[in-house]
């Protein structure tokens, strides 16, 4: 039960993702939702790499308050209660949905202990990955040439 209130957690927090306009918001979601995914990884696979791939994540996220910083000025966050409303009531829509997916499909199964994902092999899928990473690198690539070439940051001051 545990592990379904962690994805329902880390599916809302996407879901709320859509109606934030905020930078530091966005990136607060993001390093929450990043330690519920490590934390499902470190239940399911493996500590070790749970723990890898939340370093991995925290150096990024660095990377990214840093430009975040440099590109937007402060700002205050604006309240508004419609929003509130609409995105809890996509966000319960969500969870009803994905409660009757793994009540269906039996996605969670427990044996001894250990958490199986039955249907959640991405095997078949390394090629889709390899390229993703490649074109990740690639364009990473490409603005670390166009920031050498004009010797300044991305936004000028």
């Amino acid at each position: 039960m545990s592990l379904l209130l962690i994805y329902w957690v880390v599916i809302s927090l996407c879901t709320v993702v859509v109606f934030i306009s905020q930078p530091y918001l966005l990136g607060l979601i993001l390093l929450t939702t990043s330690m519920f995914v490590c934390m499902l990884i470190g239940v399911s696979i493996s500590t070790f790499l749970g723990f890898l791939v939340f370093m991995s994540y925290v150096g990024g996220l660095m990377v990214l308050f840093v430009y975040v910083l440099s590109v937007f000025p402060n700002e205050f966050y604006d309240f508004k209660a419609g929003s509130l409303g609409l995105s809890m009531l996509f966000i319960s829509l969500v969870f009803f949905m994905f409660s009757g997916l793994v009540s269906k499909v039996n996605l969670l199964s427990t044996s001894g202990g250990a958490v199986n994902f039955h249907y959640m092999s991405f095997s078949c899928y390394w090629d889709v990955f390899v390229f993703m990473a490649l074109f990740l690198l690639l364009i990473m690539m490409c603005v670390s040439y166009l920031v050498m070439k004009k010797r300044m940051p991305l936004r000028s001051i």
